[in-house]
């Protein structure tokens, strides 16, 4: 019978564009750690929370990224773990990742209007990000923020519960296939491994995009009092430019 007291939980980490934003009555700050931006090896332990209250209640298990044939947006990157709550207890969660990064970009709320361009600092991408934790919540900073999946019972390690699973959704998404057959590699590892992103074409775009991440690009980016500027990056740095 399955342990209904443990669940399955399918994470996006960060979608495509890995945007997230925090606001403060002075400025609003932009962090884009875009899925290449990890590194292949990650944290050996990222345990899994509720509210980033500190108290593990399971740990990823299995990352991956690039590959197109999961759910929402796809192309992000996506963590598997199994957690000691009741399924139902998941359903309208979003998983808030605590990232390690170097990048965050500020812009001077008071500045919005006063010359068509917003005073700023810092840079905005970050080229090498690190998982630290993952907090299941129900609101997160993350602009496109997709809920936690979950299924009731260790999917990754239970027979029972994995064929109670396909007996209810015949075709159950194929990360956590891919996440099964990576298991017996899982159970074997120390603790004190790195935690590897699964990639389908290997760390080259990681290495590809890190180097081409100082190109100009822009992207049009919501500000807080409902107006859109686009985030242009310059010889002096990044500037958002309001039309």
């Amino acid at each position: 019978m399955t342990n209904t007291n443990v669940s399955t939980i399918i994470c996006e980490v960060v979608d495509r564009d890995g945007i997230a934003w925090w606001k403060s009555p002075a400025a609003v700050s932009y962090q884009m750690c875009e899925p290449w931006s990890f590194p292949a090896e990650q944290p050996a332990e990222i345990p899994v929370d509720l509210d980033h209250d500190g108290t593990p209640i399971g740990r990823v298990a299995y990352l991956e990224s690039g590959f197109p044939d999961y759910g929402g947006t796809g192309g992000g990157l996506y963590a598997v773990a199994v957690v000691d709550r009741s399924w139902p207890m998941l359903q309208d969660l979003q998983a808030s990742a605590e990232l390690i990064s170097p990048a965050m970009f500020t812009a001077e709320r008071a500045s919005y209007r006063l010359d068509g361009q917003v005073r700023t600092g810092g840079n905005a991408t970050s080229l090498d990000t690190t998982l630290r934790s993952i907090g299941l919540v129900r609101r997160t900073a993350s602009v496109t923020a997709a809920k936690v999946k979950a299924w009731p019972g260790d999917l990754l390690r239970d027979v029972l519960a994995w064929s109670d699973a396909v007996a209810r959704q015949p075709r159950p998404p194929a990360i956590l296939t891919r996440a099964r057959a990576a298991e017996p590699t899982l159970s074997q590892r120390s603790w004190r491994t790195p935690t590897v992103i699964h990639r389908p074409g290997g760390n080259r775009e990681h290495e590809q995009r890190r180097a081409a991440a100082a190109g100009p690009r822009g992207r049009m980016m919501r500000l807080d009092d409902g107006s859109y500027a686009e985030l242009e990056y310059r010889p002096g740095g990044p500037i958002l430019s309001v039309s």
